[in-house]
């Protein structure tokens, strides 16, 4: 392989991210761009559609009901690639030299201290993996800046401001600059933004899973219409860009076409926007510059002047201003307000508490959680803990 050559491994193949990684590695082959591994959890089906696509010389299966079926399903193929199972296999593997890119697409905790040992060895990292900065916090930063890492977000609104200002300075050591004066990311408002705080008391499931403009997961989803995934973003931005948290702001934008903006000390303001499209930031993230995209949708001057902005009512989503205690209180309180949302939601997504329930669920979480934190694996114990915690509070509040 030569030096100009990349190769990616895709961790969470079978989700939105990576599938749309793999579509955007396929449509630009004259980029050469191999793939080393993917991995899969428990939703190993995806596979027979992937693997007719791409040949990995490894497979990563991490949950023990799918390896027998993907054994079967390689066979099947006729494929050569080596199966492993193992964290520590997907490190070792991740870790070779001529590996140039990591796509880090799974949910939740269960890579993050792969996501952290593969900073530490100064790798590529494409993170939509939120957990990694918000649960992760200062000790993942730091593992970063220890191993001269490198990390591109792969979420929109993060990508957008990474997007206005990717140069040298940042990218080379996570600096902040004094040339930046504010950070703005958007968010569509989701399915509620019309709505009041009463008759946020009587939507329905399937009302929360349907999104106006992107289509996502179901925890995503319940995360849009509550907009705490907008004051997970502002985290993450915080961390990312080493923000202070009055530098970072939000406003609703439905439309979802201006993704983020960057307001300078000059006075100039730097703007990214395009037609919602996870593969513009997949795509720019991989090779770095801007591809030809025969997909593409012109932003016209009709569209131009349909755009709106508005402010956040924190009185119907007050989870924007929780977001922002959790982040004014350090690591602690953002590993407990992301444990709590992830039992909040999955309690509403199966009929145990109300959707207005969500939000004070996750306060009481957080206002209860004060424990002292000194390394990585303090973190993961404290994510586990509050778990726990979260289970006994819905089941108070039901």
């Amino acid at each position: 392989m030569t030096q100009t050559e990349l190769c990616i491994s895709i961790l969470g193949a079978s989700g939105s991210i990576g599938v749309q990684t793999i579509e955007v590695v396929l449509a630009n082959q004259t980029r050469k761009c191999s793939i080393e591994l993917l991995s899969v959890h428990k939703n190993w089906n995806a596979l027979s559609h992937l693997l007719t696509k791409v040949a990995p010389k490894y497979l990563a299966v991490t949950h023990q009901n799918s390896v027998e079926p993907c054994k079967q399903l390689i066979k099947q193929l006729n494929l050569t690639c080596q199966i492993v199972t193992q964290q520590s296999e997907i490190l070792d593997i991740c870790s070779a030299s001529h590996v140039t890119h990591i796509i880090c697409a799974t949910s939740g905790i269960d890579f993050l201290q792969l996501y952290y040992q593969l900073a530490l060895r100064g790798k590529h990292l494409l993170i939509a993996n939120k957990e990694s900065l918000v649960v992760g916090g200062s000790y993942f930063i730091d593992a970063v800046r220890l191993g001269k890492a490198r990390i591109t977000p792969l979420d929109s609104e993060p990508h957008a401001i990474y997007q206005c200002i990717n140069n040298a300075l940042w990218r080379s050591c996570l600096k902040s600059s004094p040339e930046i004066e504010t950070v703005t990311i958007t968010a569509s408002g989701g399915p509620f933004v019309s709505l009041s705080k009463s008759e946020l008391e009587h939507v329905k499931i399937a009302d929360a899973l349907n999104h106006p403009t992107w289509k996502m997961g179901k925890k995503i989803s319940i995360d849009s219409a509550t907009l705490i995934n907008k004051g997970l973003e502002i985290i993450e931005c915080c961390r990312l860009f080493t923000l202070k948290p009055n530098q970072i702001k939000t406003l609703i934008h439905r439309q979802s076409l201006v993704h983020g903006f960057v307001s300078f000390v000059d006075g100039s303001v730097l703007i990214n926007m395009y037609y919602p499209t996870m593969k513009i930031p997949i795509a720019y993230g991989i090779f770095e510059t801007r591809l030809n995209n025969s997909d593409k949708k012109s932003i016209t001057v009709e569209v131009l002047n349909s755009m709106c902005f508005e402010e956040v009512d924190q009185i119907r989503f007050p989870s924007i201003t929780l977001c922002y205690l959790a982040l004014a209180n350090g690591d602690c309180s953002t590993v407990a307000l992301t444990a709590a949302n992830e039992i909040a939601v999955d309690s509403f997504l199966s009929g145990k508490i109300p959707f207005n329930a969500i939000i004070p669920i996750i306060e009481r979480v957080v206002t209860d959680t004060n424990k002292s934190v000194t390394s990585f694996i303090d973190l993961i114990e404290l994510y586990k803990e509050t778990l726990a915690k979260t289970e006994e509070v819905v089941k108070k509040v039901r």
